[in-house]
């Protein structure tokens, strides 16, 4: 997901005709955080070769902020994995028994070892991070169905804002990211004594990681319509100027389009959202153009 964000933010940027300063390399190294480096570099690959490097007279300075800091987010992203990744190859590497079995000193002891409070609050880390990826996400989208960001007609419509074409989606998306702010709840702090008012203390680690799962898959649906609105930007641009995509981003709206055709009359968006949804998830996209960039 780390790295469909990079990916899917990079066809966004293409799509507003963004501004690339911010992910220069040389800012990313004056403020050294490892993951908005590695992001940044990301979507650089992914649009190297776009149109959008092209001098602009009418572009902007710069971008709203869920543009201008679309990989330093997603870059937070990748430094809650790290932190996750390190303590959960503890957990799976090493004992959590009680009594602990310490051979080499050939005795047992009692302890706590089967604490996993670091983990289930890693797991939470994770899901306040993705509150924020979407967030941003959504902001996008909102931006790219306003001309006044775009220069380009009202909610996308391929007939100069005729037709209401994808206003009704912001609805959709917004509702799961209410429920994504609902699920980074923290639980890990939700516990009873029991056992005799021995066992006094909890973490509730199912519970955070199983509600990391649901904005993980919501995450998928909001990537999806992100992904619906760029690909059209992208192609009422094309209409108006034959415009060069990155090397990466062109594979990514070339299969998209095998997937979701533009949306030249009205429709129902229904299916276009679960298409987009299952192209996210299956993970061949993801596949190619790791291949291709990273």
């Amino acid at each position: 997901l780390a790295d469909l964000g990079d990916i899917f933010y990079g066809a966004s940027l293409e799509a507003l005709d963004g501004n690339v300063s911010p992910l220069n390399p040389s800012s990313m190294a004056a403020r050294r955080l490892e993951g908005q480096t590695k992001s940044a570099a990301n979507v650089r690959n992914c649009i190297k070769g776009s149109y959008i490097y092209d001098a602009d007279p009418e572009k902007p300075v710069q971008d709203p902020l869920c543009f201008r800091g679309g990989a330093y987010v997603n870059g937070s992203l990748r430094d809650a994995l790290d932190y996750t990744e390190k303590y959960l190859n503890v957990q799976m590497n090493s004992t959590d028994d009680n009594p602990c079995v310490l051979i080499d000193e050939r005795r047992m002891i009692s302890c706590s070892n089967f604490e996993v409070t670091t983990l289930a609050t890693a797991f939470e880390l994770l899901a306040i991070v993705m509150v924020h990826i979407s967030h941003m996400s959504c902001y996008r989208t909102i931006k790219l169905a306003d001309p006044a960001f775009t220069r380009l007609p009202r909610f996308l419509s391929p007939d100069g804002g005729e037709s209401h074409c994808f206003g009704a989606f912001q609805k959709d998306f917004v509702s799961l990211d209410a429920e994504i702010r609902l699920l980074s709840n923290p639980c890990s702090a939700d516990f009873m004594a029991v056992a005799g008012d021995i066992e006094d203390h909890a973490n509730n680690t199912p519970i955070a990681v199983q509600k990391l799962r649901t904005i993980v898959d919501d995450m998928r649906y909001i990537y999806g319509m992100e992904l619906i609105h760029a690909c059209q930007a992208i192609d009422l641009r094309k209409r108006k100027a034959d415009i060069k995509l990155g090397q990466g981003t062109e594979t990514v709206w070339s299969e998209f389009r095998k997937k979701v055709a533009l949306y030249e009359n009205d429709r129902p968006i229904s299916p276009d959202i679960q298409k987009a949804y299952e192209f996210i998830k299956d993970g061949t996209l993801l596949t190619k153009v790791r291949d291709r960039i990273f």
